[in-house]
């Protein structure tokens, strides 16, 4: 099983265009560093949960423009 940090790190690894892939951590910890921790390993941005929606919303948006 591999966790959100591991699991970015592969998708970041693979050639073409499928690293670009958006990648958004969802998760419960709002420590200060959490988010740090989650761009530095890669991810594009990040919620916590519970996901407030505005913050889903902006977040959505941003990143599918094209959808």
């Amino acid at each position: 099983l591999l966790d959100g940090f591991e699991a970015t790190s592969q998708i970041r690894g693979l050639s073409g265009k499928i690293n670009d892939v958006p990648i958004i951590a969802m998760t419960a910890n709002v420590l200060l560093g959490d988010q740090t921790l989650c761009t530095d390993a890669g991810m594009n941005d990040y919620m916590s949960k519970p996901v407030k929606h505005a913050d889903f919303k902006r977040i959505f948006c941003e990143y599918f423009k094209q959808v």
